[in-house]
């Protein structure tokens, strides 16, 4: 497992972050995710930024150590998430990450082995991935009209599995009136165990 360091408590900087990932879809020429998931594949880094305060964006190392890959975050006008708020932002919100699919395995191993720790506050965070479906969001985008049955499409979610909490992100119950969100529940036993491990060790 790799750890981008303690970067506990601070600030995400989405302009940055965009200036350092290989941007290279034009989702305006697609019709839809639909048709883009063919090359390929989406997620959300989200809750690494907004719950763990993580700066430094683990896509943009991904990116430099793949420099064949084709690595984006997607803007959308309309909210794809709801939970991703702080200090009154909701970029995330708004975001969704994609690889092409010929380097989307090595994107979700890497992306799977994230882990966040602030020593002297013994926080730890290890990343949750995991998978749900949202409505394709591009193509409701460019309609003016519900298409009958609504489109999906899958999304992998980096989640956290803390010490403090668990975050993850639930698929929506009706996609025609709602949206995935963010839900913050207890820590798992043995992720609190493991931390009060990691932490009792010399160096730790």
């Amino acid at each position: 497992m790799r750890e981008p360091g303690e970067e506990f408590g601070r600030e995400t900087l989405p302009k940055e972050v965009m200036a350092t990932i290989s941007a290279r879809i034009e989702p305006s020429k697609a019709e839809s995710l639909t048709d883009l998931s063919r090359e390929f594949a989406f997620f959300t880094t989200a809750p690494f930024h907004v719950y763990a305060g993580l700066l430094a964006e683990p896509l943009q190392e991904f990116a430099a150590a793949h420099s064949k890959a084709t690595v984006a975050l997607l803007p959308f006008e309309k909210p794809i998430f709801s939970g991703f708020k702080k200090n009154g932002d909701v970029y995330w919100n708004h975001m969704l990450g994609a690889v092409d699919r010929e380097h989307w395995q090595r994107c979700l191993q890497f992306l799977s082995g994230v882990v966040m720790k602030d020593t002297p506050k013994k926080i730890f965070w290890r990343s949750l991935p995991h998978s749900i479906e949202i409505v394709d969001a591009l193509l409701l985008q460019k309609s003016s009209s519900l298409p009958d049955p609504l489109p999906m499409v899958g999304v992998t979610v980096f989640g956290l599995d803390g010490n403090l909490k668990k975050v993850v992100v639930q698929r929506a119950i009706n996609p025609s009136t709602d949206i995935p969100k963010v839900l913050v529940r207890a820590p798992d036993r043995a992720t609190v165990l493991y931390a009060r491990n990691l932490f009792r060790r010399p160096n730790r």
